[in-house]
């Protein structure tokens, strides 16, 4: 897959099959829509193209409310080469880029450079300035531009409709189970090993230390995950919280990682991808040292079992 930081980037073939969105934590729904422009793409032999925006619109649209990517853009590129797209093409959005009109939008940014046979998109698509332009839009210049609309409907679970927002509810609720089954694939953060003051290691448990900019649950405490690393994947136990029991005079929100078999040595850096699987206890300051060794080993024996039951 291509990657494009602009449609002026674009040096693939016109008339593709093109769709376009923000795609933030990539769900059912939208891997719906990206599944059918791949295989559109593939039985007219012309190019799939993804288009999204970054940063998120909302930063500039309602900056009060502090918006942030569930996923970082990182992933979305993972994803969609994933399923096959072959362009990916990230526009740069600005406040001026929201002033846009819709059909100006359409005309500079989708017709002119990219000549689409068809647009696939979702049943909800609103675009341009005061989201004027919608699924209907495209319909009528369809007619004018010679080009097919496809209208993907949503994708259901138990009869309700998957969404960016269901899932940023799924998210806020720490509704771990939920978040995966609306996304057909675990939560995860995406960073880098770096050095950490070694205190797991003291105690028993060394851990692997995540640097990363990626959203994190608000709920601290210990997590069942799955370390991905080198192509390898490892169970383990994951703490995201400040230490308590030590005190720290400088406190700040840490994560790290018990891996709790097959734990390679020597590993100082690298990146990785920790999926989020489940909820295992809150962060609390414990009484003593061995207090704290005891609760961890008793969730270390509780992420033995789970793994077990699923045979990993």
């Amino acid at each position: 897959m291509k990657v494009c930081y602009s449609h002026s980037d674009y040096n693939g073939s016109l008339s593709g099959v093109l769709t376009l969105g923000i795609f933030d934590g990539f769900h059912l729904g939208h891997q719906k829509i990206v599944k059918q422009v791949v295989s559109r793409a593939r039985e007219n032999h012309c190019p799939s193209i993804l288009m999204t925006f970054d940063p998120h619109p909302l930063t500039f649209l309602q900056p009060q409310l502090g918006v942030r990517r569930l996923f970082p853009l990182e992933d979305l590129i993972q994803q969609a080469a994933s399923l096959g797209v072959e362009y990916l093409i990230i526009e740069k959005f600005s406040k001026g880029f929201s002033k846009l009109t819709a059909p100006v939008f359409f005309e500079q940014y989708i017709y002119k450079p990219f000549r689409p046979s068809c647009l696939t998109v979702g049943y909800d698509l609103r675009f341009g300035f005061n989201r004027e332009g919608s699924v209907q839009s495209l319909k009528r210049w369809a007619k004018k531009y010679l080009f097919e609309v496809e209208e993907i409907s949503p994708f259901k679970i138990n009869g309700d409709i998957v969404s960016t927002s269901m899932l940023k509810k799924a998210f806020s609720d720490n509704d771990l189970s939920r978040m995966n089954s609306l996304m057909g694939r675990p939560f995860s953060l995406q960073g880098d090993i770096v050095s950490g003051e070694g205190r797991g290691k003291q105690l028993g448990f060394p851990t692997l230390n995540v640097q990363t900019s990626s959203l994190l649950p608000e709920k601290k405490g210990v997590y069942l995950c799955l370390l991905h690393l080198e192509q390898k994947v490892f169970p383990g136990v994951m703490n995201i919280g400040v230490n308590p029991t030590f005190s720290d005079l400088n406190p700040r929100v840490k994560v790290e990682v018990h891996l709790i078999s097959a734990c390679p040595q020597g590993i100082t850096k690298g990146k990785v991808q920790v999926d989020i699987l489940n909820y295992i206890r809150d962060e609390k300051q414990f009484d003593s040292v061995d207090s704290l060794k005891r609760e961890i080993k008793s969730d270390v024996e509780k992420a033995k079992a789970y793994f077990n039951s699923r045979k990993l």
